[in-house]
């Protein structure tokens, strides 16, 4: 009774593993590519821990690369975090320059891009993207 209770166990627990394995190896070759688009307006500055706490749970996706621009231009390409130590917050905000970003390559690539701000009245970025508006 016991010896196929076992084998059962051990065929189960191999194909489980298997197939878990091997999908682990699949998502790590082919990962989301994510791109966050920071605003770095002047008035960004007065939210920088809420700026890192946001950029840190994107960054805890599994699975995923990102890249980083501001409205004014990239800050680094596809990375396995994110990281805003070389955003400098400055001038006012001038979303006219948000709708030439979409012609860098990492936009084409992306799976997934948001958009970070305080604006309450940020404009409406394309319909695929995701704002997360800071209080």
């Amino acid at each position: 009774m016991l010896k196929p209770f076992l084998q059962w166990l051990a065929f189960t627990l191999g194909g489980f593993g298997s197939l878990g394995g091997g999908y682990h190896l699949y998502l790590q070759q082919h990962s989301l590519h994510v791109v966050v688009v920071l605003d770095s307006s002047f008035s960004m500055q007065r939210d920088l821990p809420q700026i890192r706490a946001a950029l840190d749970e994107i960054s805890n996706r599994r699975y995923a690369k990102f890249s980083l621009y501001t409205e004014k231009g990239i800050v680094h390409s596809w990375r396995p975090r994110l990281s805003a130590d070389n955003v400098t917050f400055y001038a006012p905000r001038d979303w006219s320059r948000l709708s030439s970003l979409g012609n860098n390559a990492e936009f084409s690539e992306a799976n997934e891009t948001i958009l970070i701000t305080n604006d309450p009245e940020a404009p409406n970025p394309p319909l695929d993207w995701t704002v997360v508006h800071l209080r």
